[in-house]
């Protein structure tokens, strides 16, 4: 199946193509970006650049680049993570040029108006402030602010954090933030950050469906005049694990024995609260990172609304030791994050508020059952045909494709292609599982709690 043909610019850039015969052409890039790169005076810089990089150029207007892409029928994106920055989009292969000469315009012209910076800063705090209040999404972000604090913590109090830790968290999705960070941002800020993420050796573009040497010429035509080198180098920060506890909402008595939140809000389901449970994982170059996945679907996840059926993951863990066996419990799912030179693995739970002790003795007598007992051949066999039933699901779109296809690259300099992922899922065994089970059960424990945590108290004696 590895027919991908990379070649390098001359600047540094790196173009993958791999051929498709459909009327279509998808564009991807990547750069090293994102928290794991800024330092404590641009915080939360490149979440702001992601809204920008649609916004107004040298050439055009923001309205009249919204016209253009619509023009296009097709669509353009961005997204940026802990570590990388990703651009995509795809039309009709005959309107490529275009699609090219706006990735060009965004990168290379884009005007750092102070105005729409303010505007975005200003979107993506209100947008943050209601996030914060939904359990399932603010979750994750409490994890890593726990997982990767600045020194271990027993006790980890969200409004004592402050949420101006974003590198830390190494998250730039994050939403614990510090207001006042953000609002620093300014335009020539922003034009800094850009030049240290946007120079050839740092950029790696993908195409699905164009032919190869032609996509290179195009490429090099475009950004072939570009730095091979940054005129300043991204600071290298490198994440340490700790551990410890945190939880948000923080509800506090006040002086007229009212119970109040530190939001000054009620989370929207004040009945449910979320756990996180998490151990230190396998990063991204971790020969273990395989047997991970394929714990994480043992484990699975279940929700209420869907008790399962054949396929949908109803002889998961999740669903036949938890879901089906307490009725306090909402939904559960496994999760795995994977970064550069660290990961994290556990699992989330959504349950109700009066219930988050059993939640924690049920979570981990899981872990501990994963440790001690080996997985039984024929489960093990059925998480990994899942897991390779997912991961071509997810490959047959041509965006995610073309995207697992540079962040691969920019990574590991090479492409892993699906079925050599494959042979590696198919070559995981009991005594990994056993082996990845004890080494989470030995490392520090990260315990977030979202919600009504009153009926919390005796978590202390999970932590290491």
């Amino acid at each position: 199946m590895n027919k991908l043909k990379l070649t390098t610019l001359s600047n540094g850039i790196r173009i993958a193509t791999f051929p498709l015969k459909t009327p279509l052409t998808t564009i991807a890039l990547a750069s090293f970006a994102g928290s794991r790169y800024e330092t404590t005076k641009e915080l939360g810089i490149y979440r702001i650049l992601e809204k920008m990089m649609l916004t107004k150029t040298k050439k055009r207007s923001t309205e009249e680049r919204e016209e253009t892409i619509n023009r296009l029928g097709g669509y353009i994106d961005t997204k940026i993570s802990a570590e990388a920055f990703l651009m995509h989009g795809s039309v009709i292969s005959n309107r490529s040029d275009l699609l090219i000469e706006i990735f060009q315009d965004s990168i290379q012209n884009l005007v750092h108006s102070q105005k729409e910076i303010n505007s975005k800063i200003q979107q993506y705090i209100e947008k943050s402030k209601e996030t914060r209040l939904i359990g399932r999404e603010i979750i994750d972000d409490l994890v890593h602010a726990a997982a990767y604090a600045p020194k271990k913590l027993k006790i980890l109090k969200a409004n004592e954090y402050h949420f101006s830790n974003l590198g830390l968290a190494q998250n730039s999705k994050s939403l614990l933030f510090s207001e006042k960070k953000l609002k620093s941002i300014t335009s020539s800020k922003l034009k800094n950050a850009m030049k240290k993420v946007f120079y050839g050796e740092n950029m790696v573009f993908s195409n699905v469906g164009m032919d190869h040497d032609l996509f290179c010429k195009k490429i090099d035509n475009a950004f072939g005049k570009m730095p091979k080198k940054p005129p300043q180098n991204l600071p290298q920060n490198r994440s340490s694990y700790k551990g410890g506890y945190i939880n948000y909402p923080q509800k506090i008595v006040d002086d007229q024995n009212t119970t109040v939140y530190i939001d000054g809000k009620l989370p929207l389901n004040a009945e449910m609260s979320y756990l996180g449970w998490f151990y230190p994982g396998a990063d991204l170059f971790s020969d273990d990172i395989f047997a991970y996945f394929v714990l994480q679907f043992i484990i699975g996840d279940a929700a209420s609304f869907s008790s399962g059926g054949p396929g949908k993951g109803m002889y998961s863990r999740s669903c036949r030791n938890i879901m089906s066996k307490h009725f306090f419990i909402d939904s559960i799912e496994a999760k795995n994050f994977s970064y550069s030179d660290s990961g994290l693995f556990g699992i989330v739970a959504g349950l109700n508020s009066q219930f988050l002790e059993n939640g924690c003795e049920i979570i981990h007598n899981e872990f501990l059952q994963l440790a001690n007992v080996p997985v039984p051949n024929q489960e093990l066999e059925r998480a990994k045909n899942r897991l390779k039933m997912m991961l071509f699901m997810i490959l047959e779109e041509r965006e995610v494709f073309a995207e697992d296809i540079v962040h691969q690259i920019l990574f590991y300099g090479y492409w892993m292609n699906p079925d050599y992922i494959c042979k590696k899922i198919d070559s995981v065994t009991q005594k990994d599982i056993l082996r990845i089970s004890n080494n989470c059960l030995n490392s520090p424990l990260t315990l977030a709690a979202w919600g009504d945590t009153t009926s919390l108290k005796n978590y202390e004696k999970y932590l290491k």
